[in-house]
């Protein structure tokens, strides 16, 4: 049976590895002795020694005393992604459930050190929240999609490799997160990233292993739809006499995939263009900008699709520290010794002004 010193020290070594109880102690202002008494159970805790070691640990006071939080991981999204079934219900299998718990940790640890994020709530209105994207980030909106969601709204956006996942949504202390799978077509993951937005707008957070709700599964893909599709500009366009390459660049600037559209147009009883190519496909054969031997932006938009992510803030919220280094390593994909060095890699003019909040200039 978990007891009192067991959680505490656990969750120390997570929080600041290497800390010793004497060490934690001086920080909670206790004595060493004391402190080791209450551990053991055989003095009690006042209640400004309750507050101190939870503000250390980063934990809820319940969970020092009963080892339950009520104020654990909180998520919305619990579907996934099978290319044969298309998008299921389920809870987090026990892998992706580790990886959230994980995300939950180094943000946890970062909680005093993250540089904020200006927050505005998501609008329950996808066609208000299309146009704050557009207003913040011009065209470019759906080309660095986890981008404008972080700027605009202040939801921090991680990017892991989670076979068949989907994406799911959490609500913790310092932080609303949505956490997507590496995929190796950025479509998806922009749909994703906008379903969730949608379970954002209506706040459907409930604790990590209540079962998932068909309506809410479905409001979140209508909010998709209409924020990424929208029904008014969907009308506009002749798509009976649309051919491949106006077909490739509506694609590519609304970063969705054919099959995306065409469901899309079939909920709103259009007909579909008649298209034989898969999404990547087409926009190889009519790219829609210059592509070049060292300028290649379809490449380097499937790569970024590819590739893990975690935002700038909370990277270099971890770079300060050496306690905790490794998670740093582990939110890079690195070795510790490397992971410093990977940070400096990472951090260029336009992640830096996205992580503190100056807009981008808008393309002409």
């Amino acid at each position: 049976m978990e007891t009192l010193r067991d959680r505490v020290l656990t969750c120390l070594e997570q929080m600041a590895p290497g800390t010793s109880q004497k060490e934690l102690a001086r920080r909670i202002g206790m004595a060493p002795s004391a402190l080791s008494r209450a551990l053991n159970e055989t003095r009690g805790l006042t209640g400004d020694e309750l507050v101190s070691l939870a503000r250390e640990l980063r934990m809820s006071v319940d969970w020092i005393l009963t080892g339950e939080d009520p104020f654990s991981i909180r998520i919305a999204a619990r579907h996934n992604f099978s290319q044969i079934n298309g998008y299921q219900l389920s809870r987090a299998a026990a892998g992706e459930r580790t990886i959230l718990d994980d995300v939950a940790l180094v943000f946890r640890q970062a909680v005093d050190d993250l540089q904020p994020l200006a927050r505005r709530a998501v609008p329950t209105d996808p066609s208000e929240a299309r146009e704050m994207l557009l207003d913040a980030f011009g065209s470019d909106s759906t080309l660095h999609f986890a981008e404008a969601v972080e700027r605009v709204f202040g939801i921090d956006v991680v990017k892991l490799a989670m076979p068949d996942a989907a994406g799911y949504s959490m609500q913790l202390p310092n932080a609303t997160v949505i956490v997507v799978p590496t995929e190796n077509f950025w479509g998806r993951q922009n749909w994703t990233i906008a379903h969730e937005l949608g379970h954002i707008s209506r706040a459907e957070f409930t604790p990590i292993d209540e079962p998932a709700s068909i309506s809410d599964e479905s409001a979140a893909n209508a909010f998709a739809a209409q924020l990424l599709l929208p029904e008014e500009e969907m009308r506009k366009i002749d798509w009976s006499a649309t051919r491949g390459p106006e077909l490739a660049k509506f694609l590519w600037g609304s970063g969705v995939s054919i099959g995306a559209l065409g469901v899309r147009l079939e909920s709103l009883k259009i007909d579909r263009p008649e298209v034989t190519l898969r999404t990547g496909q087409l926009i190889r054969k009519y790219p829609p900008m210059d592509v070049g031997v060292f300028d290649d932006p379809i490449s380097q938009r499937w790569v970024a699709a590819g590739r893990r992510r975690f935002p700038v803030r909370i990277l270099v919220a971890h770079e300060k520290f050496e306690t905790t280094r490794r998670s740093l390593a582990w939110m890079l994909g690195v070795e510790v010794d490397e992971a410093s060095d990977e940070v400096e890699a990472q951090i260029n003019l336009d992640t830096m002004a996205t992580a503190f909040g100056f807009v981008p200039a808008k393309c002409q």
